[in-house]
């Protein structure tokens, strides 16, 4: 109505109001919004004055989202289990305007389906809506920002508002208008899969807006000191025999309860691979626990019988995989080399000893693969120093060391000979 007005077409722009009108009762059954009513009003009197052309865009947006809120979450899943504690502390930090949040924790520990759950629970605290943004691919494997898909991802958000953005042809440009979109709006954002500040900050709303950003990452560091963080482990053994009960029926898990232990072990309790386990055995009633054991007992075929064949999305392999991609060629070569040490943890100086590298550069490096959730802190009883890798991931960086050079593998395991061969003559000497 407004643009028609501003043309000189005030008859069009009151007959678009009745259109309006009819069509908000006919397919919604609601009433214009005051702003809508008193837009026809100043134009029938002859009393509306526009100062700018923002005022226009204003009143667009407004008319756009009375009609319909955004909200572009996944299909809705089973409640996490054994995640109600940190759902409702990530719930009562969300419902106060303008917050900053992110979920981190390695692949598979259920941050999707977490921030599913919230999407849904506080929908009715975001009269503008809930946005969904998956950032999986905003990285691509050079470690480079993949501009295309982020352009387009904050399309999307405009477009949700009325906001046809498509003309500017720069991610700055385009996220400086995001911010004046979302400037005005109390939303709710939701960041998925994201790596870096360089693939969220330009989706992110001005300081001075009510939406609130939910993140989840597996980088520990990301917006370290801007946001409230939380941390997401897998579970412990009785939570992961709970899972099974849950999924899977009380009577038959108990019935095996050893076997559902050992499968527990197997995967070192990630939610991931436990759910893949239970829908399979869900599916097939004819396989027993102690069956799927007997898959899982050799190692290096383990992850194969970790994913499921009808839906992509659930694949420890995959999972693991969307980290690796993005590491650099040095930081791949170190992961890969981990899966030598089969010991409950390593030193800092073992795997600088097998590289040959500089003390000091090894322990940035692994700090660094800590931090990306691709290795875990040794126990709490063990030195500070020590790392090692979760199970799985083990089994992941024995992969990708196989696929190295059998020189370079050979080199390797030399070298990591030499190493415990010296420890074990200083022990001696002492």
């Amino acid at each position: 109505m407004l643009l028609l007005a501003k043309s000189g077409k005030r008859g069009e722009a009151l007959i678009q109001y009745q259109s309006c009108v009819k069509a908000l009762d006919n397919e919604l059954e609601i009433e214009p919004s005051e702003a809508t009513t008193t837009l026809f009003l100043q134009i029938k009197d002859g009393s509306l004055v526009v100062e700018a052309e923002e005022t226009a865009v204003s009143i667009v947006e407004e008319v756009y989202t009375t009609i319909v809120a955004p909200f572009q979450a996944p299909p809705q899943q089973p409640a996490p289990v054994h995640r109600q504690t940190l759902q409702q502390q990530v719930h009562a930090i969300l419902q106060e305007p303008g917050q900053l949040v992110t979920i981190h924790g390695m692949g598979g520990v259920g941050k999707t389906t977490l921030a599913t759950a919230l999407a849904y629970n506080l929908q009715d605290s975001f009269p503008d809506g809930v946005l969904w943004i998956d950032l999986e691919r905003a990285i691509d494997g050079q470690g480079k920002i993949n501009e295309a898909m982020l352009m387009g991802a904050i399309s999307s958000i405009a477009a949700a508002y009325g906001r046809n953005i498509n003309a500017h042809a720069d991610l700055a440009m385009r996220s400086s208008v995001l911010r004046e979109v979302l400037v005005r709006k109390q939303a709710l954002l939701i960041l998925d899969n994201a790596y870096g500040t360089q693939d969220v900050e330009p989706l992110l709303p001005p300081s001075t807006s009510r939406c609130s950003v939910l993140i989840t990452t597996r980088n520990k560091r990301l917006l370290r000191g801007q946001a409230t963080a939380f941390h997401v482990a897998p579970f412990t053994e009785a939570q992961s025999l709970e899972l099974l009960k849950n999924e899977m029926g009380s009577q038959k898990v108990e019935a095996e309860l050893e076997a559902a232990q050992q499968i527990s072990a197997f995967v070192e309790h990630l939610p991931l691979a436990l759910n893949i386990v239970a829908k399979c055995l869900v599916d097939a009633p004819d396989i027993r626990l102690s069956d799927y054991l007997n898959l899982l007992e050799e190692e290096r075929t383990r992850l194969d019988f970790l994913a499921d064949w009808e839906d992509a999305s659930k694949n420890v392999r995959a999972a693991f995989e969307l980290n690796f991609r993005l590491l650099s060629a040095d930081l791949k070569a170190i992961f890969g080399s981990l899966s030598l040490f089969t010991g409950s943890s390593f030193a800092v100086e073992a795997v600088a000893a097998i590289h040959q590298r500089p003390f000091i550069l090894i322990k940035q490096q692994l700090a660094q693969l800590h931090f990306l959730s691709l290795l875990l802190k040794a126990p709490e009883q063990v030195e500070s120093s020590r790392y090692r890798l979760h199970t799985l991931l083990r089994l992941f960086a024995a992969e990708k060391f196989e696929q190295y050079p059998l020189e370079q593998q050979a080199t390797t395991r030399q070298h990591l000979a030499d190493y415990f061969l010296q420890l074990t003559k200083q022990t001696q000497a002492n």
